[in-house]
């Protein structure tokens, strides 16, 4: 069981396949009474433990493997376009500055 941040994707392989993985989506979780306390990763593991127990936990949708490279190509691929649009902006103001 894993909470719903960054890296899930490499734990996912660990268990391979001796046990379920189950991405836990902790923003669907009522606050609970205590919601303005430090967080303490003990007493969050115990409650996800608990709510998974009583069949209340909420999972988050997991991408399959395809899904997530695309993602990531057409990421990169608009970090290109506006790192070549910010250069582009940059001459020509300089350019505009210069002259």
């Amino acid at each position: 069981m894993m909470q719903s941040t960054t890296g899930w994707a490499c734990v996912k392989a660990l268990p391979d396949g001796r046990a379920p993985f189950i991405l836990a989506n902790v923003l669907q979780l009522p606050l609970s009474p205590k919601a303005r306390r430090p967080k303490v990763d003990k007493l969050d593991t115990a409650r996800l433990l608990r709510e998974y127990m009583h069949g209340e936990l909420p999972t988050s949708f997991q991408p399959d493997r395809w899904c997530r490279e695309v993602h990531r190509v057409a990421m990169l691929r608009e970090d290109l376009v506006q790192r070549e649009a910010k250069l582009k902006n940059y001459m020509n103001s300089y350019l505009a500055h210069e002259t």
